[in-house]
């Protein structure tokens, strides 16, 4: 044998686990080659892995790759992605046997779980999706050397910096806000925004500072400075003019709440003549003209509104956990709960406080509450124009009305089941409704069968009529011609044949018991044929039904076929029940399981 590794968890006990180890070899005949193995491995590299202090790591050299072709004019963030996807696919069994940590400074982890992409990011995304990784801040790298390590430690210096350009406008049109990111590599990011509400021009500069500082948290800036042209905002937030006006006073408590994010950030007053970018970006949206900004960052979870916080959640929802994590990179403690999470939220995306679901089909369709099932439910089923549509067709129309939510086919059909209409004018349900109950004849063996058959022509002593007998089990036949069919001569029917009769009664027994057992197998092949139709309906007392308008036979084609609810107040077999209206009144006579369906109010 060539390749074999020996790994123990503790030091004590790694002689145990050789002496094991070799008296499994030797056991097996298998033999070692001495030129391949060596004892008390501290550090190096080994069979193709790297042992050290810490453990068996994997060998770097064996997921290097050359950068090539078009992948040289890949971006920062593509190649880090690239180097990630590369990665996966040659450690595929620890990928998928672990959880992965990515330790990284860039924006990586927003971009490939709830950010917009696309082109080859969209192939790498869903390339990783499988994978149960974590995307961390990176801190500082193990084994470094110490020269490596010190200048992660040390402060960044001033080109470290993210530049921010804000300014807003308005116009008779509308009001717009246009922000200008510069990174420190001096890649410029740029982003245009229309407020469709009126604001004053102060409310306009507000908006444009928040939507700078939500910007670049979201291309993953730790330390910024904001560039504005307006005097007074940039005083009021540096504390040097007081804001009086209640709406200043929130808007000053929401930059600074949500600038806590950042390691340091800042705010300076520029001329208007170096924050033209940001100024012009601000005038084209707010008077709805054509925007050709370059490269363009859509940001989907920005908020250009004070009234409310990050994201209203008044209480919690199926959405609750995909917005704290889309917003807050937050997961749910349990682990199933969190990879579910993080496998569905690249389909969702936040637009102006609202969730909305990417549909296979193009649109995006609104994400809906639990409170707001219902209403959206009963107006598309039974409200204006309504067709009263079965569940599966009910919750088509819902999405092709623009609306969305986790439970959606499963509330529709309920909404289905209880409405009014659709339950007066269901359908009949022609299969038994309970299981076949046989009955068995006291006396199966002491039966005639008589019948009179005639008239006949006249024969001798003017009979034409015939009165005839048969056994049921042993099929004997009497026959008696009459003149007249009267009570006393049926009364008086002559039992001939005697003696051929008592010859059949002595052998009575054994065909009784082979009739018998004809007759249970035959009368179990019916039931477990009948069974195997039943639809089993029980009902309790007080339970709500509803029975058939006309059981006896069919109603018009818009009439209802059943009228109700009644309440049931007796039982009086495993199939049949008393009823009572809704004003209290005992309907007569009892009713069968099979003309009676559940009510669901």
């Amino acid at each position: 044998m060539d390749d074999i590794l020996g790994k123990t968890r503790e030091v004590t006990s790694f002689i145990g686990d050789l002496e094991e180890t070799f008296a499994t070899l030797m056991q097996y005949g298998i033999k070692l080659n001495p030129a391949k193995y060596i004892f008390g491995v501290k550090s190096g590299k080994f069979l193709g892995f790297i042992v050290t202090d810490r453990g068996i790591e994997v060998n770097q050299e064996k997921v290097n790759h050359a950068l090539r072709g078009p992948e040289l004019r890949y971006s920062e963030v593509e190649k880090i992605a690239l180097a990630l996807v590369i990665t996966a696919r040659k450690l595929r069994p620890y990928f998928l046997s672990h959880q992965i940590v990515v330790l990284t400074n860039s924006s990586l982890g927003r971009i490939m779980t709830h950010s917009e992409v696309s082109g080859r990011m969209v192939k790498w995304t869903v390339e990783v999706g499988e994978y149960d990784i974590e995307y961390k801040p990176r801190i500082a790298i193990k084994a470094q050397a110490l020269s490596d390590f010190l200048s992660e430690m040390v402060q960044p210096n001033e080109e470290e910096v993210w530049r921010v350009f804000v300014d807003g406008a308005s116009s008779l049109a509308g009001c717009g806000v246009g922000v200008v990111i510069i990174s420190p590599p001096g890649e410029k990011i740029k982003l245009t925004l229309r407020i469709d509400s009126r604001i004053t021009n102060s409310e306009t500069e507000y908006e444009a500072v928040l939507a700078g500082i939500q910007a670049a948290r979201e291309v993953g800036a730790s330390r910024i400075i904001l560039y504005s042209d307006s005097q007074l905002i940039t005083q009021q937030i540096k504390g040097v003019y007081e804001a009086k006006d209640g709406r200043m006073l929130k808007y000053l408590q929401l930059i600074k709440a949500r600038a806590e994010v950042f390691a340091d950030w800042g705010i300076e007053q520029i001329p208007r003549e170096e924050n033209s970018e940001a100024d012009t970006l601000a005038k084209m949206a707010a008077s709805l003209s054509e925007v050709n900004t370059g490269e363009v960052l859509r940001v989907s979870r920005l908020i250009l509104s004070t009234e409310e916080e990050m994201l209203p959640e008044p209480e919690d929802s199926w959405m609750t956990p995909l917005i704290k994590f889309m917003v807050n990179n937050e997961l749910p403690e349990d682990r199933a709960r969190a990879q579910k999470t993080k496998r569905q939220a690249p389909r969702f995306v936040i637009l102006n406080n609202i969730v909305y679901r990417r549909s296979f089909q193009g649109p995006l369709l609104k994400c809906l509450s639990e409170k707001e099932v219902d209403y959206v439910l009963r107006e598309i089923h039974e409200g204006c124009c309504a067709e009263h549509l079965g569940g599966m067709s009910l919750a088509r129309k819902t999405m092709l009305a623009g609306f969305w939510w986790s439970n959606l086919s499963q509330d529709a059909a309920r909404v289905v089941r209880a409405c009014e209409g659709c339950q007066h004018h269901s359908n009949f349900k022609h299969s038994p409704a309970t299981l076949m109950k046989p009955i068995w004849a006291s006396c199966p063996f002491n039966q005639w069968g008589m019948d009179i058959v005639g008239p006949f022509p006249i024969a001798r002593a003017q009979k034409k009529f015939l009165l005839v007998a048969v056994d049921y089990f042993s099929k004997w036949v009497e026959a008696e011609p009459l003149a007249n069919i009267t009570e006393q001569e049926v009364e008086s029917y002559p039992d001939g044949n005697d003696q051929s009769r008592a010859m059949e009664l002595d052998l009575i027994e054994e065909k009784r018991d082979r009739a018998f057992i004809r007759m249970e197998a035959y009368m179990s092949r019916v039931m477990k044929s009948y069974n195997k139709k039943v639809r089993i309906r029980d009902f309790q007392v007080g339970d709500l039904v509803m029975k058939k308008v006309n059981p006896a036979g069919e109603v018009g084609k818009l009439e209802a076929r059943w009228e109700g609810p009644y309440k049931i107040t007796r039982r009086v077999s495993s199939g049949s029940f008393y009823l009572e209206d809704a004003q209290g009144r005992s309907l007569k006579r009892p009713w069968n399981v099979f003309n009676l369906k559940q009510y669901y109010a």
